[in-house]
């Protein structure tokens, strides 16, 4: 799964793979240009979900209560 997700990543123009011509070979990957614009974008996700995380696990939870009561089944 590891393997696809860096060949898409890598297919999408985010990330650069290297092969060194070692034994065994050692395969290194960095973010581009591209993937290193991601980084604001990605860090407004993460802010919003730290910040939402006790809502989105009360939410969770009651879910799991409701789903767990007689005749919801």
């Amino acid at each position: 799964m590891l393997s696809q997700t860096l060949r898409s990543l890598t297919d999408d123009g985010l990330v650069t793979r290297h092969v060194e011509p070692s034994v065994p070979p050692r395969v290194r990957y960095r973010l581009t240009e591209l993937g290193l614009s991601l980084d604001e974008p990605l860090a407004a996700l993460r802010d919003w979900a730290e910040r939402h995380m006790p809502a989105i696990d009360e939410f969770r939870s009651l879910a799991e209560r409701a789903r767990e009561s007689p005749g919801n089944g």
